[in-house]
């Protein structure tokens, strides 16, 4: 019996670790997916002209008029990963 003990903690030991670290991947995966999900929301209102991404309008960036389609596709993949996960 006593030395069956360590065993049986070393593997407590071994299931907790591997739930904490699946826990902590799922955390940052839903981190890394509101981050994307604010990215598409800039993206899209700088893309249809509710937020300026400068004051001066001949200086701003030609990928800017791309944002229009960046934007949207930018949150419907954020959203498909948050549902898949």
């Amino acid at each position: 019996m006593l030395r069956t003990a360590p065993i049986i903690k070393a593997r407590f030991r071994k299931d907790l670790w591997q739930r904490l670290e699946s826990r902590s991947v799922m955390i940052a995966a839903y981190i890394d997916e509101f981050i994307m999900f604010c990215a598409g929301l800039w993206m899209t209102s700088v893309g249809f002209g509710y937020l300026q991404s400068s004051k001066n309008l001949e200086n701003r960036l030609p990928v800017v008029r791309h944002f229009k389609w960046m934007g949207p596709l930018l949150l419907a993949i954020a959203i498909v990963l948050a549902a898949a996960s």
